[in-house]
């Protein structure tokens, strides 16, 4: 047998088993896809203490909000009737956030909603988170002994509630205040990783909830802010 045969053959046999290859390459399926789906309507209530000095009134901060979605996959805000929370009514924006600035009661979140077309009616009340003893918060760090706040009387919160010392120039040092919780302690050797300045106390307090309303889910988040500068020596 020549050599132009063999090489032929060599070919042919190439040839043969790159079709069989191809042939037996499974088929691709449709590619499918999971869609994330959300609740029909958010509703929060944020409430915020700011306590700059004894001399000086604390401020108070009403801010709730509240805001629609034709179904739970498409991203369409829709308008209701109304919503009113403690019997204040909410306003609507040009894209359809229901917002209120007046004082309302702090204790609790009463909604009312006068539903339209996807989005039924009902009524919905739970309790906004507490803490009784705030007014005692410390005015001053000593550095050098760190610090440890009280937390025995802080009620109704779910995770995600936190307490973070900022210094002036943007560093940050973060806890996480979990149900229960009843002391939070930040060390000497953390505040040494801050700037020794003037700094300031940042208390997230959060109760969040989900409710199935005529088989809609709803999402409902009410938050206690408590801000307040302290000095260091």
């Amino acid at each position: 047998m020549n050599k132009t045969v063999i090489l032929s053959f060599i070919f042919s046999i190439a040839l043969l088993t790159s079709c069989k290859k191809d042939k037996t390459e499974p088929d691709y399926e449709e590619e499918t896809t999971t869609v994330a789906s959300h609740p029909y309507g958010y509703f929060k209530n944020h409430l915020s203490y700011t306590i700059i000095a004894d001399t000086v009134p604390m401020q108070k901060n009403y801010a709730p909000t509240a805001y629609f979605y034709s179904d739970s996959i498409v991203s369409d805000l829709v308008n209701v009737d109304s919503v009113s929370i403690n019997k204040v009514y909410l306003k609507a924006s040009n894209s359809k956030l229901y917002y209120s600035y007046d004082p309302i009661a702090e204790t609790e979140s009463a909604w009312h909603v006068k539903g339209k077309d996807a989005i039924p009616s009902f009524d919905y009340k739970y309790p906004m988170p507490s803490y009784a003893s705030y007014a005692q918060l410390p005015d001053s760090i000593n550095l050098l002994q760190g610090l440890t706040i009280s937390l025995i009387d802080v009620l109704n919160i779910t995770k995600g509630s936190s307490i973070t010392i900022f210094d002036n120039l943007g560093k940050y040092i973060p806890k996480e205040i979990k149900p229960g919780a009843t002391s939070v302690t930040f060390t000497a050797a953390e505040f040494a990783y801050l700037h020794k300045s003037k700094f300031y106390l940042y208390i997230n307090l959060i109760n969040q909830q989900t409710q199935r309303v005529n088989g809609k889910s709803f999402s409902f988040d009410n938050q206690l802010v408590i801000n307040k500068y302290l000095y260091t020596f």
